[in-house]
Protein backbone atom coordinates (compact mmCIF):
# COMPACT_ATOMS: atom_id res chain seq x y z
CA UNK A 1 0.00 0.00 0.00
CA UNK A 2 1.45 3.35 -1.03
CA UNK A 3 1.42 6.67 0.85
CA UNK A 4 -1.49 9.06 0.38
CA UNK A 5 -1.11 11.48 -2.53
CA UNK A 6 -3.00 14.76 -2.15
CA UNK A 7 -4.40 16.23 -5.36
CA UNK A 8 -3.21 19.82 -5.71
CA UNK A 9 -5.57 20.92 -8.48
CA UNK A 10 -8.95 20.02 -6.95
CA UNK A 11 -12.30 20.77 -8.51
CA UNK A 12 -13.73 23.83 -6.75
CA UNK A 13 -16.53 21.64 -5.35
CA UNK A 14 -14.02 19.55 -3.38
CA UNK A 15 -12.15 20.67 -0.29
CA UNK A 16 -9.76 17.73 -0.34
CA UNK A 17 -8.98 14.77 -2.60
CA UNK A 18 -6.36 12.13 -1.87
CA UNK A 19 -5.57 8.68 -3.28
CA UNK A 20 -3.19 5.75 -2.86
CA UNK A 21 -2.51 2.37 -4.44
CA UNK A 22 -3.84 -0.52 -2.36
CA UNK A 23 -2.87 -3.19 -4.92
CA UNK A 24 -1.66 -3.49 -8.49
CA UNK A 25 -5.29 -3.42 -9.60
CA UNK A 26 -6.97 -0.92 -7.26
CA UNK A 27 -6.56 2.65 -6.08
CA UNK A 28 -8.29 3.98 -2.97
CA UNK A 29 -9.71 7.49 -3.12
CA UNK A 30 -11.00 9.73 -0.34
CA UNK A 31 -12.56 13.12 -0.95
CA UNK A 32 -14.30 15.74 1.14
CA UNK A 33 -16.93 17.97 -0.43
CA UNK A 34 -16.32 21.61 0.42
CA UNK A 35 -18.75 22.74 3.15
CA UNK A 36 -21.11 25.45 2.01
CA UNK A 37 -24.40 26.96 3.17
CA UNK A 38 -26.01 25.89 -0.13
CA UNK A 39 -25.39 22.27 0.95
CA UNK A 40 -26.98 22.79 4.34
CA UNK A 41 -23.74 23.39 6.22
CA UNK A 42 -24.16 25.60 9.27
CA UNK A 43 -22.59 25.68 12.73
CA UNK A 44 -24.44 26.74 15.87
CA UNK A 45 -21.82 29.34 16.76
CA UNK A 46 -18.17 30.08 16.06
CA UNK A 47 -15.47 31.90 17.98
CA UNK A 48 -12.13 33.46 17.17
CA UNK A 49 -9.45 34.01 19.82
CA UNK A 50 -6.42 36.14 18.93
CA UNK A 51 -3.05 35.78 20.64
CA UNK A 52 -2.43 38.80 22.87
CA UNK A 53 1.02 37.86 24.17
CA UNK A 54 3.91 40.32 23.96
CA UNK A 55 5.58 38.28 21.23
CA UNK A 56 2.77 39.50 18.95
CA UNK A 57 3.44 43.21 19.52
CA UNK A 58 5.40 43.67 16.31
CA UNK A 59 2.92 41.59 14.28
CA UNK A 60 0.13 43.91 15.42
CA UNK A 61 2.41 46.92 14.76
CA UNK A 62 1.37 48.01 18.25
CA UNK A 63 4.39 50.25 18.82
CA UNK A 64 3.76 52.39 15.76
CA UNK A 65 1.80 55.67 15.78
CA UNK A 66 -1.94 55.06 15.55
CA UNK A 67 -2.25 56.80 12.17
CA UNK A 68 -0.06 54.24 10.40
CA UNK A 69 -0.55 51.25 12.70
CA UNK A 70 -3.51 49.72 10.88
CA UNK A 71 -1.71 49.55 7.53
CA UNK A 72 1.25 47.73 9.14
CA UNK A 73 -0.89 45.46 11.34
CA UNK A 74 -0.51 41.97 9.87
CA UNK A 75 -3.08 40.43 12.21
CA UNK A 76 -5.97 42.71 11.28
CA UNK A 77 -6.63 41.51 7.68
CA UNK A 78 -6.27 37.85 8.68
CA UNK A 79 -8.54 38.20 11.70
CA UNK A 80 -11.15 40.25 9.87
CA UNK A 81 -11.33 37.85 6.94
CA UNK A 82 -11.36 34.75 9.16
CA UNK A 83 -13.96 36.14 11.58
CA UNK A 84 -16.19 37.14 8.66
CA UNK A 85 -15.87 33.66 7.18
CA UNK A 86 -16.76 32.05 10.51
CA UNK A 87 -19.80 34.29 10.99
CA UNK A 88 -21.00 33.49 7.48
CA UNK A 89 -21.06 29.80 8.39
CA UNK A 90 -22.67 30.16 11.83
CA UNK A 91 -25.90 32.14 11.79
CA UNK A 92 -24.02 35.40 11.20
CA UNK A 93 -22.32 35.41 14.60
CA UNK A 94 -18.76 34.97 15.80
CA UNK A 95 -17.51 35.45 19.36
CA UNK A 96 -14.25 37.44 19.40
CA UNK A 97 -11.71 37.52 22.23
CA UNK A 98 -8.03 38.13 22.90
CA UNK A 99 -6.19 35.48 24.90
CA UNK A 100 -2.75 35.06 26.52
CA UNK A 101 -3.17 38.49 28.09
CA UNK A 102 -2.03 39.85 31.44
CA UNK A 103 1.14 39.32 33.46
CA UNK A 104 1.34 35.53 33.11
CA UNK A 105 -0.64 35.12 29.88
CA UNK A 106 -3.67 33.56 31.59
CA UNK A 107 -6.11 36.44 31.16
CA UNK A 108 -8.65 36.85 28.37
CA UNK A 109 -10.24 40.01 26.99
CA UNK A 110 -13.64 39.24 25.43
CA UNK A 111 -14.70 41.57 22.64
CA UNK A 112 -18.21 40.15 22.23
CA UNK A 113 -20.34 38.28 19.73
CA UNK A 114 -20.19 40.22 16.46
CA UNK A 115 -22.15 39.91 13.24
CA UNK A 116 -20.65 40.30 9.76
CA UNK A 117 -21.17 44.06 9.61
CA UNK A 118 -19.64 44.60 13.03
CA UNK A 119 -16.66 42.43 12.12
CA UNK A 120 -16.09 44.46 8.96
CA UNK A 121 -15.98 47.67 11.02
CA UNK A 122 -13.90 46.30 13.90
CA UNK A 123 -10.23 47.21 14.31
CA UNK A 124 -8.26 44.11 15.40
CA UNK A 125 -5.56 46.18 17.10
CA UNK A 126 -4.63 43.87 20.00
CA UNK A 127 -5.52 43.62 23.70
CA UNK A 128 -5.35 46.22 26.45
CA UNK A 129 -2.93 44.17 28.57
CA UNK A 130 -0.32 42.31 26.54
CA UNK A 131 0.55 38.93 27.98
CA UNK A 132 3.77 37.89 29.66
CA UNK A 133 3.17 34.19 28.92
CA UNK A 134 1.08 31.89 26.75
CA UNK A 135 -1.72 29.89 28.38
CA UNK A 136 -4.30 28.32 26.09
CA UNK A 137 -6.54 26.53 28.60
CA UNK A 138 -8.29 29.67 29.98
CA UNK A 139 -9.67 30.75 26.60
CA UNK A 140 -10.84 27.21 25.75
CA UNK A 141 -12.49 26.96 29.15
CA UNK A 142 -14.17 30.35 28.65
CA UNK A 143 -15.56 29.34 25.25
CA UNK A 144 -16.63 25.89 26.48
CA UNK A 145 -18.28 27.02 29.74
CA UNK A 146 -19.79 30.31 28.62
CA UNK A 147 -19.98 30.99 24.89
CA UNK A 148 -20.82 27.45 23.69
CA UNK A 149 -22.65 26.19 26.78
CA UNK A 150 -26.13 26.38 25.25
CA UNK A 151 -25.23 25.56 21.63
CA UNK A 152 -27.90 23.37 20.01
CA UNK A 153 -25.44 21.64 17.65
CA UNK A 154 -21.76 21.59 16.69
CA UNK A 155 -19.68 24.76 16.88
CA UNK A 156 -16.08 25.78 16.27
CA UNK A 157 -13.55 27.80 18.26
CA UNK A 158 -10.53 29.00 16.28
CA UNK A 159 -7.36 30.04 18.11
CA UNK A 160 -4.73 32.13 16.34
CA UNK A 161 -1.25 31.97 17.88
CA UNK A 162 2.41 32.60 17.14
CA UNK A 163 3.81 30.48 19.96
CA UNK A 164 3.73 27.28 21.97
CA UNK A 165 1.77 27.40 25.21
CA UNK A 166 3.41 26.62 28.57
CA UNK A 167 4.10 23.03 29.73
CA UNK A 168 1.83 23.24 32.79
CA UNK A 169 -0.90 24.77 30.67
CA UNK A 170 -0.56 21.95 28.16
CA UNK A 171 -1.29 19.40 30.90
CA UNK A 172 -4.31 21.44 32.00
CA UNK A 173 -5.50 21.61 28.40
CA UNK A 174 -5.43 17.82 28.08
CA UNK A 175 -7.43 17.49 31.30
CA UNK A 176 -10.04 19.93 30.03
CA UNK A 177 -10.21 18.12 26.69
CA UNK A 178 -10.86 14.84 28.52
CA UNK A 179 -13.78 16.46 30.37
CA UNK A 180 -15.14 17.89 27.12
CA UNK A 181 -15.04 14.46 25.48
CA UNK A 182 -16.86 12.89 28.44
CA UNK A 183 -19.65 15.47 28.26
CA UNK A 184 -19.96 15.16 24.48
CA UNK A 185 -20.07 11.35 24.59
CA UNK A 186 -22.73 11.50 27.30
CA UNK A 187 -24.81 13.80 25.05
CA UNK A 188 -24.77 16.56 27.64
CA UNK A 189 -22.97 18.85 25.20
CA UNK A 190 -22.39 19.18 21.47
CA UNK A 191 -18.91 19.10 19.98
CA UNK A 192 -16.94 22.34 20.13
CA UNK A 193 -14.27 21.79 17.51
CA UNK A 194 -11.06 23.50 18.56
CA UNK A 195 -8.89 24.72 15.69
CA UNK A 196 -5.44 26.09 16.50
CA UNK A 197 -3.91 28.08 13.63
CA UNK A 198 -0.22 28.91 13.74
CA UNK A 199 0.94 32.27 12.44
CA UNK A 200 4.56 32.36 11.28
CA UNK A 201 6.23 35.68 12.09
CA UNK A 202 9.72 37.19 12.06
CA UNK A 203 9.92 36.53 15.80
CA UNK A 204 8.97 32.85 16.11
CA UNK A 205 11.28 31.18 13.59
CA UNK A 206 13.19 29.45 16.37
CA UNK A 207 10.02 28.10 17.97
CA UNK A 208 8.44 26.38 14.97
CA UNK A 209 9.59 22.90 16.02
CA UNK A 210 8.17 23.33 19.53
CA UNK A 211 4.87 24.63 18.16
CA UNK A 212 4.67 21.65 15.78
CA UNK A 213 5.16 19.33 18.75
CA UNK A 214 2.24 20.99 20.54
CA UNK A 215 0.15 20.69 17.37
CA UNK A 216 0.93 16.99 16.97
CA UNK A 217 0.04 16.28 20.59
CA UNK A 218 -3.38 17.88 20.13
CA UNK A 219 -4.03 16.15 16.82
CA UNK A 220 -3.23 12.77 18.40
CA UNK A 221 -5.23 13.30 21.58
CA UNK A 222 -7.44 10.36 22.46
CA UNK A 223 -9.75 10.44 25.49
CA UNK A 224 -9.29 7.71 28.08
CA UNK A 225 -12.06 5.39 29.24
CA UNK A 226 -14.92 7.34 27.71
CA UNK A 227 -18.00 5.17 26.98
CA UNK A 228 -19.21 6.13 23.51
CA UNK A 229 -21.79 3.55 22.37
CA UNK A 230 -23.26 5.93 19.79
CA UNK A 231 -19.90 6.58 18.12
CA UNK A 232 -20.17 10.35 18.60
CA UNK A 233 -17.32 12.39 17.11
CA UNK A 234 -14.84 13.07 19.92
CA UNK A 235 -12.10 14.49 17.70
CA UNK A 236 -11.92 17.85 19.44
CA UNK A 237 -8.72 19.25 17.91
CA UNK A 238 -7.42 20.26 14.51
CA UNK A 239 -4.25 22.30 13.92
CA UNK A 240 -2.68 23.95 10.89
CA UNK A 241 -0.36 26.75 9.82
CA UNK A 242 -2.16 29.69 8.25
CA UNK A 243 0.25 29.90 5.33
CA UNK A 244 -0.37 26.23 4.43
CA UNK A 245 -4.15 26.57 4.07
CA UNK A 246 -5.46 27.07 0.54
CA UNK A 247 -8.53 28.80 1.96
CA UNK A 248 -10.47 28.95 5.21
CA UNK A 249 -12.68 26.03 4.15
CA UNK A 250 -9.73 23.83 5.08
CA UNK A 251 -10.52 24.21 8.78
CA UNK A 252 -13.90 22.51 8.24
CA UNK A 253 -12.55 19.42 6.46
CA UNK A 254 -12.00 17.20 9.50
CA UNK A 255 -15.26 18.33 11.08
CA UNK A 256 -17.66 17.46 8.28
CA UNK A 257 -16.39 14.13 6.95
CA UNK A 258 -19.14 12.15 8.68
CA UNK A 259 -21.90 14.73 8.13
CA UNK A 260 -24.69 13.69 5.79
CA UNK A 261 -25.24 15.59 2.56
CA UNK A 262 -28.86 14.47 2.54
CA UNK A 263 -28.67 13.39 -1.11
CA UNK A 264 -27.67 10.22 -2.91
CA UNK A 265 -25.40 9.68 -5.85
CA UNK A 266 -22.70 7.57 -7.39
CA UNK A 267 -19.04 7.55 -8.39
CA UNK A 268 -18.01 6.45 -11.86
CA UNK A 269 -14.55 5.59 -13.20
CA UNK A 270 -13.68 4.34 -16.67
CA UNK A 271 -17.39 4.08 -17.52
CA UNK A 272 -18.30 1.89 -14.55
CA UNK A 273 -19.99 2.72 -11.25
CA UNK A 274 -17.66 2.00 -8.34
CA UNK A 275 -19.95 3.39 -5.60
CA UNK A 276 -23.66 4.11 -5.32
CA UNK A 277 -25.56 5.23 -2.21
CA UNK A 278 -28.99 6.64 -1.40
CA UNK A 279 -27.36 9.09 1.01
CA UNK A 280 -23.78 10.32 0.88
CA UNK A 281 -21.68 12.14 3.47
CA UNK A 282 -19.46 15.15 2.88
CA UNK A 283 -16.61 12.64 3.09
CA UNK A 284 -16.71 9.95 0.39
CA UNK A 285 -14.45 6.87 0.15
CA UNK A 286 -14.26 4.45 -2.78
CA UNK A 287 -11.91 2.37 -4.91
CA UNK A 288 -11.23 2.70 -8.63
CA UNK A 289 -9.03 0.80 -11.10
CA UNK A 290 -5.38 1.57 -10.41
CA UNK A 291 -4.82 2.98 -13.90
CA UNK A 292 -7.93 5.17 -13.94
CA UNK A 293 -6.82 8.79 -14.53
CA UNK A 294 -10.03 10.37 -13.20
CA UNK A 295 -13.39 9.80 -11.58
CA UNK A 296 -16.80 11.45 -11.72
CA UNK A 297 -19.03 12.12 -8.71
CA UNK A 298 -22.73 12.47 -9.49
CA UNK A 299 -24.98 13.97 -6.82
CA UNK A 300 -28.74 13.76 -7.36
CA UNK A 301 -30.21 17.17 -7.98
CA UNK A 302 -26.80 18.89 -7.79
CA UNK A 303 -24.78 17.76 -10.78
CA UNK A 304 -21.63 15.99 -11.97
CA UNK A 305 -18.15 16.73 -10.68
CA UNK A 306 -15.15 15.27 -12.50
CA UNK A 307 -11.69 15.09 -10.94
CA UNK A 308 -8.37 14.15 -12.55
CA UNK A 309 -5.97 12.34 -10.27
CA UNK A 310 -3.25 11.05 -12.63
Amino acid sequence: MSEWIYVKDCHEFFGEVKHRLVSDAEREVELVIKPDASLGFELAITALALDGSKSMLRTYAAALPKMIRKKQNKVHPIAQDLAGFLAKNSRNQCAIAYWACGDDGSEIEPVGILNSGEIEAFDFAGPQRWGGGTKLTPIIQYFWEQVFSSADKEGMAVILTDGAWDDDDNANLFQLTQVMCEEIAARRRHLMKGVVLGLKTDDNKGEIERIDARFNALNNFEPENVPNPDGIDLDVWYTAWVDELDDWNGIFIELVKEWSLGVGGFVEAQGQKVLQKDELNFGVQFQIPAASPAFLLHLEGLGDYEQNIL
